[in-house]
């Protein structure tokens, strides 16, 4: 934990020190769109039913890598790489409250990123020659998640998530759009059979500002997400004295006794 901290810590004085000496102007947009949902009942990116126990802390990471996460049309080719790829470090936090509510935190730091022709996106007068950072912060999110219908005792669930974007991403670096963003969803799930569970969310994400890539606008956007969670096979379990179990029941299957003669 004290490396990843460090690791994190380093990256933002990069962003903050070298941030000027790279391109200006660049479109205010966070394009990092792996934004995994913090909860140890969801599914990566797709948020679950379920929270965390009261006053139960859950931490932990993800890294991503996107290649070509952007491209634009150009006069020379059918579409141009403006950023060639990216990795992208998410450190999350989340904490259970009155076994209701859940309240997560991601903070998304890009450790990498190599751009290409940023020329199409750069405003007239701007350098053709020039570059993106490699390091940067992006906007961090704090969400609120509360239960609605427990999946446990219904065998679906529901809830309604809220989450807000905070723009504290580094300029010019496209790691953060300009303004506040606002997403409500609402998250379901269902068990089907041997533990088989299937999520999906459906919502909104509101952007205060719209941001602008050559002739295309960025606003505001229907969300929605399907996922399934498949639990690893068990082997059959023995009960007493080796006898067989069936994993359903849970009862020790007996041998039938035929009757004496």
């Amino acid at each position: 934990m004290k490396t990843l901290l460090s690791l994190v810590v380093s990256t933002l004085a990069l962003s903050l020190l070298g941030g000027s000496a790279f391109a200006q102007d660049l479109p205010e947009l966070q394009l990092q769109q792996f934004r995994p949902a913090t909860g140890p009942a969801d599914y990566l990116n797709v948020y679950g039913s379920r929270v965390a126990p009261h006053l139960d802390p859950d931490f932990g990471f993800y890294l991503d890598y996107a290649n070509n996460p952007l491209k634009v049309p150009s006069t020379n080719q059918q579409f141009n790489a403006a950023i060639e790829d990216q990795m992208t470090l998410s450190v999350m936090a989340n904490l259970g409250l009155f076994d209701l509510i859940e309240v997560g935190l991601l903070v998304p730091v890009t450790l990498r990123q190599a751009s290409g022709d940023l020329e199409p996106i750069l405003p007239n007068g701007a350098d053709p020659n020039a570059t993106i950072g490699s390091t940067a912060l992006n906007d961090i999110r704090l969400s609120v998640k509360t239960q609605l219908v427990d999946l446990m005792k219904h065998r679906w669930g529901m809830a309604a998530v809220l989450a807000g974007y905070i723009p504290i991403g580094t300029d010019d670096h496209m790691t953060g759009d300009e303004g506040f963003g606002i997403d409500a969803l609402l998250a379901s799930d269902v068990f089907l059979f041997n533990g088989v569970r299937l999520g999906g969310n459906l919502g909104y994400r509101f952007r205060s500002k719209t941001a602008q890539v050559r002739d295309a606008y960025i606003s505001d956007a229907i969300l929605w997400g399907v996922a399934v969670q498949i639990p690893p096979c068990r082997q059959p379990r023995l009960g007493p004295r080796g006898r067989r179990c069936d994993r359903h029941r849970r009862k020790t299957l007996r041998p039938r006794r035929h009757p004496r003669i």
